[in-house]
Order: structure tokens, then C-alpha cells, then sequence
């Protein structure tokens, strides 16, 4: 029978976490991002089927799409934020369209 120290480094090596840190912390934010993501989509679908009246194609295709041209355009924004602040990129959308 191991220490309790022994234990401990086991259980450790069978966490799914990352150690205690940055990386954990980078870790738990893309899931609570993918888990809202996830159920964004979901709750879009259904509500589009159903209250507004679409077909499952048509939203479907609809968030296809709208997945294409998310995927198309981030390689260029994504070079345009490695040029300039991206603080200063995210916010010019914003204060456009309030503004």
C-alpha cells in the first residue's frame, strides 16, 4: 500500500485537468466556450424549426453556410489581428454598430 503522497501523484496522472495554472485556466474556458457554443446551436436549430416555421434543410443549410464563410473569413481577420491591437479590431465592430 502506497503513501498518501503516492496516491496522490496517481490520481494526478489520471486527471483529464491540466495542472493548476494557466493552462487549466485556457483549458476551462474553451470548454465552457464549447459547451456554449454547442448549445447555441442546438437552441437555434430548435427555435428556428419551430417557432419560425424553417425546415430542418433550411436551417441546415442555413447554419452550414453561416459555418463556411465564419470559417473562410478567419484566416484574414486573423492576419489582420496578428498586424494590428486586436483589442482595438474587436472593439471597432462594436462602436460601429452602436455608435
Amino acid at each position: 500500500m502506497g503513501t498518501r503522497a503516492d496516491i496522490r501523484g496517481r490520481w494526478r496522472s489520471l486527471s483529464p485537468l491540466p495542472p493548476p495554472g494557466r493552462l487549466r485556466t485556457l483549458s476551462l474556458a474553451t470548454l465552457a466556450n464549447t459547451v456554449g457554443t454547442g448549445l447555441w446551436v442546438t437552441g437555434a436549430a430548435l427555435y428556428l424549426t419551430r417557432v419560425v416555421g424553417l425546415s430542418p434543410t433550411e436551417v441546415g443549410l442555413g447554419l452550414t453556410l453561416a459555418g463556411l464563410v465564419g470559417l473562410t473569413a478567419s484566416v484574414p481577420l486573423g492576419g489582420l489581428a496578428d498586424r494590428r491591437d486586436p483589442r482595438t479590431r474587436r472593439c471597432s465592430p462594436c462602436c460601429s454598430r452602436y455608435g
